[in-house]
This record gives structure tokens, sequence and C-alpha cells, in this order.
């Protein structure tokens, strides 16, 4: 990501950086449609095909036709120390407000006991997060920033990541589980509140990805956010659809994603380095040839010519 010298404002459109946000509406119109249709096992389904989706296509995009890497997205090791804890100390404070708020609005802490569900929703978890961090932090950075600069990225994406919202706020969609609210989220706070929370929390995460250059900071953070909420909401009220089923699909993929982020990576690793090819052997040294004095001839009066 330090290959390209970024302005604050730019305005050199391309055609690829309407990419992200015209799939991050396709995202969450997909979710909106299916939630006025849908069960709740199949909106979670869809859901969490959604963010696999938003996995593999910037996956596909950056491989194939940019021809480029993982870490073109941020999937490396680069700056791992500052990238792991730049998330764990936003994931902590994101958790800490919401366990806060829960606690302050009269719920009980709660330990969850680790069984198959909750194994079931920390994948799907997972899986929610790190699509969501995909497409609205690294693809849409890597795309839009060069066409239209930092500044307006940043808030076009922030945006669209807080339209998530709208998913969840008419009254019509089949409720989803708490935990895929968008980070930031905090349930019982007005709309417009928490609209202005998690575009917060969105422009922060942002701003992260772009200083570590790793995409595992905003990951981390959106994990721990989340997870927080499992302490004040129990999530066998949020849980419906039968384990089984649940881990069934979730694995399923994962294996998908697992499998082609490997591939990926594999194409671009350095190849092995050839053998060192053996020195010819040494030859012999040509023998000089013996010095024969030139012979000369003597004139008539004794002398050399």
């Amino acid at each position: 990501m330090k290959d390209e010298h970024l302005r604050w404002f730019a305005w050199q459109p391309r055609w690829e950086a309407w990419f992200p946000p015209l799939f991050a509406l396709l995202v969450i119109g997909a979710i909106w449609l299916g939630g006025r249709r849908l069960s709740l096992a199949d909106l979670q389904a869809l859901f969490w095909l959604m963010a696999a989706l938003c996995i593999l296509l910037p996956g596909v995009h950056a491989w194939w036709v940019k021809r480029r890497p993982p870490e073109f997205l941020g999937i490396s090791e680069q700056n791992w120390p500052q990238a792991l804890g730049a998330g764990l100390v936003l994931g902590i404070l994101l958790g800490a407000a919401q366990v806060y708020y829960g606690l302050f609005a009269r719920h009980e802490l709660f330990i969850p006991e680790l069984n198959l569900e909750l194994v079931v929703m920390m994948l799907a978890l997972l899986l929610v997060a790190a699509g969501e961090e995909m497409l609205f932090r690294a693809w849409f950075q890597r795309l839009c920033e060069p066409a239209w600069g930092l500044v307006p990225t940043f808030f076009l994406a922030s945006l669209a990541y807080s339209a998530l919202l709208l998913v969840f706020w008419d009254s019509k969609v089949t409720p989803l589980p708490i935990l895929y609210l968008p980070a930031g989220h905090v349930p019982g706070l007005p709309f417009l509140t928490n609209l202005g929370i998690v575009f917060c929390v969105a422009l922060a995460l942002n701003v992260l990805y772009r200083v570590t250059h790793s995409l595992w900071t905003s990951i981390l953070a959106n994990v721990l956010g989340r997870l927080a909420l499992l302490l004040v909401w129990p999530y066998q009220t949020l849980v419906v659809v039968p384990p089984a089923l649940m881990a069934a699909v979730v694995c399923a993929l994962w294996a998908v994603t697992i499998v082609f982020l490997m591939r990926w990576r594999a194409s671009f690793a350095a190849p092995p380095a050839p053998a060192p090819t053996p020195a010819p052997p040494a030859r012999a040294k040509p023998m000089p040839a013996p010095h024969h004095p030139a012979t000369t001839k003597r004139s008539r009066g004794g002398k050399r010519k």
C-alpha cells in the first residue's frame, strides 16, 4: 500500500472505483429484500452467503483482474504487532462501551457456556466480520482512494457501512440476531444515535486500516466489539436454527473461502531458487611453444643483417 502517492482529495474517475459501492448496495439490498420474504433460518443463510461473497469477489478481482497478491488487500503479516495492538485496543473499547450500556439498561451479566451453539455463532460472526472488513475497508479503499482521494473514500466507505443499519431498522424485515448488527451498534439506543456511533466506528476502522496497512486490525476490533454483546444479551435467545444445520452451512462457506485464499496466496508464492549449476571442469593450460631464435643471415663482411 506504499506504492502510490495518495492525495487527501482527488478526482481521477476510474471505472473500477465504482465496483465496491455498487456491490455494497447489492449486498444491503439483497439482505433487505430477503428479510421481507425469507424466514430467519433462510435469512441467516443469505447473510452468511453475502459475507462469503464479500471475501471471494474482492479476492477474485485482485487475483485475476489486477494480478496482485493477497497483500494488495492487507492480507499479510506486514506490521502485525501494530495491527493486532490497535485492533485489540479499539475492540476492548467498543466491547466495554457495549457491556456498560447493557448493564446500565438492567441486563444481567451473562457468562456463555462452551457448546455447539456458541461455536457456530463464533464461526458465523468471524465470517461476517471478515466479509464486512474485506468489502468496506480493503476493497473499498484500495480501489476508490486513487480515484477520489483519502477523505472522500473514508466518508463514503463509512456511510456505506452505516447503511447496514437500515436493514435492521425496517420493522417489516425479519429480525436478525444482535451479533449480525454493524460494529458499534448498541441495542436500545435511538436509530440516529446508533447511525452516528456506527459511522464514527467505521471511520476509525478505515483510518486504522490505512495506517497499519493490515486488514487484521479492523477484523479483530470488529469481532471483539460484537463478542462483548454475548455478555449482556444471551445468545440462546438469538439462535432459532438447529445448530447442526448452522454448523454445516457456516463450515461449508468457510471451507470454500479458505481454499480460495490458499490458492490465491500459492499462485503468488516465490518460485524455488534454481539449483546452482556445477562449474565446468578446469581445462589444462596449453604448453607454450618452444622458442627458437630466428636465424639471421650473415653478409659477406661477417655482419648480421
